[in-house]
């Protein structure tokens, strides 16, 4: 069963070495299973980030979330950084990603968490990291949920397709 991908196709018309005109498709850039395609996709994304969260507030002695509409917050702020800046950030970091074999990607991720801490302090909502480590520890956390619930969704669809 071919999986389903975001992705733009464009036409070519290409000739083979008998001269043959042929149509082709050519994809132009694919995002594979990192773009939500449903609004129930979107639902189960922030319940994992807002899992992720309150595991690295509980766990991460430098992370506070004072009550579950400031979580609930907090994630959908880390959810729309994910969804706008992560790229760019991505983009403008390549060579850093590549120096220290993906490593970078956490202190990224730590990045939009502490933006995502000083967002939500701006706002008067009771989610604050204080420091670096903590951001990044919290990222990891996250990160590992996100990459624990990715691998149990994958499996439960290759169950229900078998």
């Amino acid at each position: 069963m071919p999986t389903r991908s975001a992705s733009a196709r464009s036409r070519r018309t290409v000739r083979n070495e008998a001269g043959v005109r042929r149509d082709i498709r050519v994809r132009v850039f694919d995002f594979g299973d990192s773009v939500p395609r449903s609004p129930r996709e979107i639902l189960v994304r922030f319940l994992v980030h807002a899992a992720g969260l309150w595991l690295a507030a509980g766990i991460v002695p430098g992370i506070q979330v004072g009550d579950v509409a400031s979580l609930a917050a907090a994630t959908a702020i880390f959810g729309l950084l994910n969804a706008f800046v992560r790229p760019l950030a991505y983009l403008a970091s390549a060579c850093l990603i590549v120096l220290t074999l993906g490593l970078f990607i956490f202190v990224i991720h730590a990045g939009l968490l502490a933006v995502t801490a000083w967002i939500c302090g701006q706002l008067g909502l009771a989610f604050s990291i204080e420091g670096f480590w903590s951001a990044l520890f919290g990222s990891l956390i996250v990160s590992l949920v996100s990459l624990l619930a990715h691998v149990l969704q994958r499996s439960r669809r290759r169950d229900s397709a078998a």
